[in-house]
């Protein structure tokens, strides 16, 4: 039932619009978005909430450890019961847990065995970071430490144009969760692929010479110091 538009049918060498024509053109837009983008538009924000509840239940999960027990019953996966058993958690929570991850896409659910199993690229991605070098499970300790802490001091700071420090708020998530996720990289990547690799400039020294022979440095916003620990 959509309407066209004959206007915007005719190719743009051959249009012609009457002053008529533009007049109408302009009405119709101050009448708002058509239906169909109206309804996108409603469509990615209900996304968008979907989203956020997915990312704060997955940090539920990783907090309680539930993705590294779900990963030792590979590759079959376990029933509630049997993860209830293993951990000493309520069944009923663990179901609530479960259904959500496995809508997400994340775990998968045999109906007939009433078997839930943790996909292995996501296990990848949200055991903890010293089990798996992709892991983002810190992301989402990170992501909640903004919800929890953050809108009421970024309003503030809105507001006022005074800003917060970086370790602002009751919770340590926001610090820690960046260093969980930066943790492998540290380990790993930060001395060969950037520390051996930069020469301080006006003295044509490498870092690393510098640094082995005594220099101030300081670790900003990467986490609680590991990089420089």
């Amino acid at each position: 039932d959509k309407q066209k538009d004959d206007t915007t049918n005719t190719p743009p060498s051959t249009s012609r619009s009457s002053n008529s024509d533009k007049s109408t053109q302009c009405t119709a837009n101050l009448a708002g978005p058509k239906k169909n983008e109206a309804q996108l538009a409603e469509s990615h924000c209900w996304k968008i909430v979907e989203h956020s509840f997915t990312g704060a239940l997955i940090y539920v999960m990783d907090r309680l450890d539930l993705y590294e027990t779900m990963w030792q019953y590979r590759p079959r996966g376990a029933s509630v019961r049997q993860l209830a058993e293993t951990t000493g958690y309520s069944q009923r929570w663990i179901l609530e847990l479960l259904s959500q991850m496995t809508a997400a896409g994340i775990c998968t659910y045999d109906v007939d065995g009433e078997i839930f199993a943790l996909k292995a690229e996501y296990a990848a991605l949200l055991r903890p970071p010293e089990k798996e070098e992709r892991s983002m499970a810190g992301m989402f300790q990170f992501l909640h430490g903004l919800v929890k802490d953050r809108p009421d001091s970024t309003i503030e700071a809105t507001r006022t144009g005074i800003g917060k420090n970086y370790d602002f708020g009751e919770s340590p998530a926001v610090i820690e969760g960046i260093e969980r996720k930066n943790r492998n990289f540290f380990l790993t990547h930060f001395l060969p692929d950037i520390i051996e690799k930069v020469t301080v400039p006006d003295t044509g020294k490498s870092l690393v010479d510098m640094l082995d022979s005594g220099v101030d440095c300081a670790d900003v916003g990467c986490g609680c110091g590991m990089s420089t620990i």
